[in-house]
């Protein structure tokens, strides 16, 4: 084959991918300003407060640009080249334009609450009863990776994933552009998964959705001249969970959950911290405790990771916003770097992430954990608590039982998703090696003995 035809093949395979994401770049710059000129007159405006960054007026619910920009770019798209729109074997036609139906509800529900403000509990309703709809209408769950899981387990998992990664990228929007910089970040490494497995007509559709979110970053980014709000973010976390659904491969879990989870790994762990630290907060409330913070688990506040970024280093908005579009691209290769393996060692990468996330965790949580300390001591010298001495001492054995569950379930994790050939004796030996060596250390360590409202120390 000479070099000429060479070339021209390669440029034919490319086409697609580059007309899809081209087509939604282009209509995303075009549509974003007329949005965001009409969300101003209607008054959806962010203006500066307490836990506001900016600086100025900024208009929001830009983000059903996004919505605009994708979708009609790449029905477009798919009508003329006659193309399947998501070719995979979890996704037929009718399914494909069932999730785009159930995205662009979501997307109307953020934008309801961008415009009207409706109440926390009323929005989560709203989201349940969507990602609900995914797995009944659309038809998506985690059976394709997991086809022995039970339907009613297999609903609740997928209810669970969609909303929670909803709402993840909904409390992580609060920096200029980085929600849209993390999600063509996760978009463009669930793409190159597929690409990985040999699966690249599935990705076409990811290439379409990373040139909406480019074009609508040229205008979020800092300084923003118009925010996703809700509408923006809560369809990005919807379309990105939900394409891990659609875009699963048997005996793959790297494609079907790996990646998508280091890819939403900042929005996930901000979104666990948050959650953390606002039912603490609220029982502390409720205990009579005159600390600081919210005594709703559903209001916000100003500890997220971007606001502990721009407190701790002094950093602007652009490079905090960097510095968490670093870690993103990190986690994204690292998983990508796991499947090229196509070996048991892969199964190091994981580990490594996972040392690598205590050790973040450890030092980004020191405010949860201080509330912690705080709510634990308040309980324990609390006069109104009868037998607080027996509890106290139950406590001890009910550590010790957590502990042994979580260093047994982090094993049988790690040894199904490595895909580790084991005997049941080396099998079993080994768990119970790996259990009982760390929790002698433990032990020896006096872990139990430790109070916890010094846990910072």
């Amino acid at each position: 084959m000479s070099q000429s035809a060479l070339f021209f093949g390669i440029l034919d395979k490319a086409l697609p991918f580059a007309m899809a994401f081209l087509g939604a770049l282009v209509l995303t710059l075009l549509v974003t300003p007329l949005i965001r000129e009409l969300n101003r007159s209607l008054g959806m405006v962010d203006r500066p407060g307490p836990r506001r960054i900016n600086a100025n007026p900024v208009p929001r619910g830009g983000g059903i640009a996004i919505v605009i920009g994708v979708f009609v770019s790449y029905t477009l798209f798919v009508l003329v080249s006659g193309r399947h729109p998501f070719p995979s074997a979890n996704m037929s036609v009718a399914s494909f334009w069932k999730m785009l139906s159930l995205a662009t509800a979501i997307s109307v529900l953020g934008l309801a609450d961008d415009r009207f403000g409706l109440r926390p509990l009323v929005k989560l309703a709203g989201q349940l009863v969507i990602a609900s709809l995914v797995w009944i209408w659309a038809g998506l769950g985690f059976s394709g990776v997991w086809p022995s899981l039970p339907p009613v387990a297999d609903f609740a998992l997928t209810v669970f994933w969609i909303t929670g990664a909803v709402n993840a990228f909904n409390l992580i929007d609060g920096l200029d552009g980085l929600a849209t910089g993390i999600a063509l970040i996760a978009t463009l490494g669930m793409a190159g998964s597929l690409f990985i497995v040999d699966t690249p007509a599935a990705a076409i559709f990811y290439f379409a959705l990373a040139g909406g979110l480019l074009g609508f970053l040229r205008y979020n980014y800092n300084p923003a001249s118009v925010f996703l709000g809700d509408a923006g973010s809560m369809f990005i976390g919807f379309m990105i969970s939900s394409l891990a659904l659609a875009s699963q491969v048997h005996d793959s879990l790297f494609v079907s959950v790996g990646v998508p989870l280091l890819a939403m790994g900042v929005p996930i762990f901000d979104s666990s911290l948050a959650i953390m630290r606002r039912s603490v907060r609220h029982m502390l409330m409720k205990q009579g405790e005159n600390g600081v913070g919210n005594d709703r688990i559903m209001t916000a506040d100003a500890d997220h990771l971007h606001h502990r970024i721009l407190r701790a280093f002094h950093f602007d908005q652009r490079r905090a916003a960097l510095a968490l579009y670093a870690i993103a691209l990190g986690a994204v290769i690292v998983g990508l770097a796991a499947m090229t393996m196509r070996s048991k060692t892969g199964g190091l990468w994981l580990v490594a992430v996972a040392i690598g996330s205590v050790v973040v965790f450890k030092n980004m949580a020191r405010i949860e954990l201080f509330d912690v300390g705080r709510l634990l001591e308040l309980i324990a010298h609390d006069t109104r608590i009868e037998k607080r001495t027996f509890w106290a001492r139950l406590a001890i054995p009910a550590y010790l039982v957590l502990d042994i569950a979580a260093l047994a379930g982090s094993f049988v994790f790690m040894i199904f998703s490595t895909n580790v050939g084991m005997k049941v004796t080396h099998y079993t030996l080994a768990l119970l090696v790996h259990v009982l060596s760390t929790l002698v250390a433990l032990l020896l360590a006096g872990t139990y003995r430790t109070v916890w409202s010094r846990a910072m120390m």
